[in-house]
């Protein structure tokens, strides 16, 4: 699983013009497209703060299936077909 968390505050010094120029949904697709395209699957977005204070995101996605030749998966289980 990997995760990143992001608010509307930063030091606008620091950030890059792409991300200093987006709106939060713009964000939103920014970090989910860095993942989908690194080839994390399931990628989701969601509001985390319950609406109270400045907006927090998280964007998530889990890490790809693997298997070996052999159709074993990372969890050692043995998927007929290299199936999970």
């Amino acid at each position: 699983l990997v995760a990143m968390s992001f608010s509307n505050r930063m030091f606008w010094s620091k950030a890059v013009r792409q991300w200093t120029r987006a709106s939060e949904f713009q964000r939103l697709l920014m970090c989910g497209s860095y993942l989908h395209f690194a080839g994390f699957e399931a990628v989701q977005a969601e509001r985390i703060d319950a609406g109270r204070g400045d907006p927090m995101y998280v964007v998530f996605a889990r890490a790809p299936s693997v298997t070996d030749p052999a159709g074993h998966s990372r969890d050692g289980q043995r998927h007929r077909n290299g199936e999970l």
